[in-house]
């Protein structure tokens, strides 16, 4: 597959309120967005493009509320020590593999690893973090786990953003 070459592109206010408004309801039409930002359908159809090419938008992904669907999130921060690149890159291997993770990210602070797992029940989330575990045996230094158990916010496009 070919590698996705990216144009420089730097948003302005109309693209903030495209953005805003398809992250407010990602179902809008081309037509609903164009009336909620003041632009044309044209316009909005080809800023939305360009800052698909830009890297902007980089996908259309649905929200989706985890616990209506009977699964549990669970947030894990780990503080690995000893990690040089070849650890770090299995690491991530690791990660990317695990059908429950969903998000993961490299942090600063007292925890270097963030990473959210999606499961079921306790012993799909313990597999999760076992498997880690074996593999980083002497290298995790410390870990908490946090159980979500009720979303009050999610948001793809922070207010900020938009200036408000």
């Amino acid at each position: 597959a070919k590698k996705q070459e990216f144009i420089k592109y730097k948003p302005d206010e109309n693209d903030m309120k495209i953005l805003a408004s398809i992250s407010e309801n990602p179902m809008f039409s081309l037509k609903d967005v164009a009336n909620i930002s003041g632009l044309t359908i044209d316009v909005v159809n080809y800023r939305i493009k360009k800052m698909i090419q830009g890297n902007i938008i980089t996908k259309f992904v649905p929200a989706i509320n985890y616990e209506n669907l009977g699964y549990t999130m669970y947030a894990v921060a780990m503080n690995i020590q000893n990690i040089n690149k070849k650890k770090e890159a299995f690491l991530q291997q690791l990660i990317s593999q695990d059908p429950n993770v969903v998000w993961a990210a490299k942090m600063l602070g007292k925890f270097n690893l963030i990473f959210y797992a999606c499961v079921t029940n306790t012993e799909e989330f313990h597999n999760t973090i076992n498997m880690i575990r074996k593999h980083f045996a002497n290298d995790i230094f410390d870990y908490e786990t946090l159980i979500a158990y009720k979303t009050h916010k999610f948001t793809y496009f922070p207010k900020i953003l938009a200036g408000k």
